[in-house]
């Protein structure tokens, strides 16, 4: 694995790509300002996402351990508003 190569995993039959791990370079700070509705983190996060994303996705946000799915909603919402995918 490269340096920019996405790290994948696939379960169940369900692909999962990442851009980095979360210790690597801003991964955390980015993860903890998103948790907090940061919107410079939530652009951030979504274009590093959109880029990864193949063009028949859905957008599934997850809620969090309180039931509620805002901060997965908002980067939905903004990964949406670069590829056009469903949410």
């Amino acid at each position: 694995m490269t340096e920019n190569e996405p790290i994948k995993t696939v379960s169940d039959g369900i692909t999962f790509l990442s851009t980095g791990r979360y210790y690597d370079g801003i991964n955390r700070w980015v993860a903890h300002k998103l948790k907090d509705g940061d919107h410079d983190a939530i652009d951030y996060a979504a274009r590093q996402i959109a880029k990864l994303l193949p063009q028949n996705a859905v957008l599934v946000p997850i809620p969090g351990h309180h039931g509620k799915a805002e901060q997965t909603m908002q980067l939905a919402k903004a990964i949406s508003s670069y590829t056009h995918l469903p949410i």
